[in-house]
């Protein structure tokens, strides 16, 4: 895979080395992405400042913006082109810590391969909206992430660990809870409840004599 150009015409990559000025865009003052030669004067130019002038020269007429002649054309350097790709250059993610330096033709492998730079930040492949480094991605999306898949312990059922948390554990009818009269069977489940107080000792129930009185169970 080609390195990949960059918006601001060449590439800004901190070199290992200093570029050589054959390789300098005049332009954008950056080794040449795709580099032209003007024939008037012999600068150096990427691609895209090409391109972007090619447009311009509709409006009004273009000449070289060096030596402003008339006869403004320019051809390819597939030999600048190749001593600019051959250059070396650091990981874009230095200052965080990479250690990884190569060839400019060979980057945006190292940054853009699934497996590429542990230093890179990405994001959530969860769509949870986090964005982290690559080598911390796998511990985030499988024990961090509000929307990694988890299974409900009580009863099963499959969701988003933010779900399963919160909705579906104030809903899961087999979620353990204490008796609501705190008796001694320690806890029921949620499904269970009310057939659970229909015994339950400590729980208040009238008279069976009618006298109107409420009393717990046990001491009926």
């Amino acid at each position: 895979m080609a390195a990949t150009p960059n918006k601001s015409g060449g590439y800004d990559y901190n070199f290992v080395k200093e570029p050589p000025d054959t390789t300098i865009c005049v332009i954008c003052q950056l080794p040449s992405i795709d580099p032209y030669l003007s024939v008037c004067c012999g600068h150096l130019f990427c691609k895209s400042f090409l391109e972007n002038t090619k447009k311009a020269a509709a409006i009004v007429t273009s000449n070289c913006p060096m030596c402003r002649s008339e006869d403004f054309v320019t051809f390819p350097n597939k030999q600048i082109d190749r001593a600019v790709r051959n250059l070396h250059v650091y990981c874009t993610n230095k200052e965080k810590g990479c250690k990884w330096q190569g060839e400019v033709y060979y980057i945006s492998n190292h940054l853009g391969r699934s497996d590429g730079c542990d230093f890179e930040d990405v994001q959530c492949s969860n769509k949870c909206g986090e964005i982290v480094q690559h080598q911390y991605l796998v511990s985030h999306t499988e024990a961090e992430c509000p929307r990694r898949m988890v299974t409900c312990q009580y009863c099963g059922v499959d969701g988003e660990y933010q779900l399963i948390e919160g909705e579906h554990k104030e809903l899961c009818p087999k979620f353990p809870l204490p008796c609501p009269n705190r008796c001694d069977v320690g806890s029921v489940l949620r499904q269970d409840v009310t057939e659970h107080r229909k015994m339950c000792p400590l729980e208040e129930v009238e008279c069976s004599n009618k006298c109107g009185k409420k009393l717990q169970r046990q001491y009926i």
